[in-house]
């Protein structure tokens, strides 16, 4: 930890020496992960290219949280952008505890939480920043509920949308462990987690086993993890089952998909399917998610946090929660909320039956309001705003 710190400082500092650089285009320092496989890179990779289409010179010091993408699956734009700029904003996308502000420069962070409150920590460190970005009125919340003042918040839902350059992705078609293809079973159900508490693989595990048999015409697709663990993903799947109580072969297909795949890839992958299920305890946006509805999947999801943002019962299957202790914190505890197992047994059996009340299509609903050219948008309108303001690095 204290290597890291040291090495986040010296390009703290020299993003600071570089953005006094003579002659270099007005324009706007970035902070953040953009070239690994998390969803949180793709999230700025897209909010990167959004704010370049409206014509923002970008100087990126970028950092991994997870495995890399091989350069030949993302824009190659992104290699590029290490030339000064002269800026008087630098924007963030960092998790609060390793915040550093560049001095002399007003500090943004886009930020998030998938709890009902964030730890003190946090708060005081985004103190030192001066305005703290949130997609959601539930992340407002709870970082209000923390601490933070209201008047250092401001709002910036996020996309949903694919590129259009990949909504014709083709669709990967792998073949179920009992020698059928994927395409040929009529509801494809996909979830797609990192290997997490707060994902509820067991849950959903859990409640797929109480749903379906093996009889029916439906698969459940993981895509677990990055992409990246070797044998993670299968070890994580059979302990799961195992947690879960399901015995392989007593319940409806499971076909976990273990491969690491490019943003391009995953757009395919969504096109495959027919549903999209989460039954997490909490979420900060859910991309894969808002991807999917975008795409006209039929939506399954918990009622709380993120996904009131942009999802309705109009538009989506939502499974009833009750609040519930989050595994950490401390003498300061949050929460989150756990779907009721029942209900979620429940509408994944009607929907495989079809049985299920049907739901309009949430894409009209998702692309009017969602797209990332608006989200580009109005994190552009919220760094015109901050280039007006004093910078506040080390007033606390």
């Amino acid at each position: 930890h204290a290597a890291e710190g040291r090495r986040r400082a010296r390009l703290v500092l020299d993003l600071a020496r570089s953005a006094d650089a003579a002659g270099a285009p007005r324009g706007v320092v970035v902070r953040g992960p953009f070239r690994d496989t998390s969803g949180y890179s793709l999230m700025v990779r897209r909010f990167l290219l959004g704010l370049r289409d409206r014509g923002l010179a970008l100087q990126i010091a970028g950092t991994l949280w997870g495995p890399e993408l091989e350069a030949g699956t993302r824009d190659p734009w992104f290699d590029h952008l290490g030339a000064p700029v002269d800026a008087r904003v630098a924007l963030h996308f960092e998790l609060p505890d390793w915040l550093l502000p560049i001095p002399g420069l007003v500090n943004v962070n886009l930020s998030m939480t998938e709890f009902d409150r964030v730890p003190p920590a946090w708060v005081e460190r985004a103190r030192w920043h001066d305005l703290l970005v949130l997609p959601t009125e539930s992340s407002r919340d709870a970082w209000i509920a923390a601490g933070m003042p209201a008047d250092r918040i401001r709002l910036c839902p996020l996309g949903c949308d694919p590129p259009e350059a990949d909504l014709d992705a083709p669709p990967p078609d792998p073949t179920l462990p009992d020698g059928r293809p994927l395409a040929a079973v009529g509801l494809r159900m996909l979830n797609v987690a990192s290997l997490t508490p707060r994902k509820n693989l067991e849950g959903l595990l859990r409640a797929w086993g109480r749903a379906t048999r093996p009889d029916d015409d439906a698969v459940l697709v993981l895509k677990l993890g990055k992409g990246d663990e070797g044998g993670r993903p299968q070890d994580a799947l059979a302990a799961a089952l195992a947690a879960a109580g399901v015995e392989r072969g007593a319940a409806a297909p499971i076909l976990l998909v273990p491969d690491k795949l490019s943003d391009r890839a995953m757009v395919g992958l969504f096109r495959a399917a027919t549903h999209y299920v989460s039954l997490s305890r909490g979420e900060g946006w859910d991309l894969p998610m808002g991807m999917a509805g975008s795409l006209g999947l039929t939506l399954v999801a918990p009622d709380h946090s993120a996904y009131r943002t942009y999802l309705t019962p109009e538009t989506a299957h939502l499974v009833p929660v009750r609040p519930a202790p989050a595994p950490w914190g401390g003498e300061h505890p949050a929460g989150w909320w756990e779907p009721d197992a029942d209900a979620a047994a429940d509408t994944l059996r009607r929907i495989v039956a079809g049985t299920a009340p049907p739901k309009a299509s949430a894409r009209d609903h998702l692309l009017a309001r969602f797209r990332w050219s608006h989200a580009a948008a109005r994190l552009a309108d919220i760094l015109e705003e901050a280039a007006t303001l004093a910078p506040r690095a080390g007033r606390g």
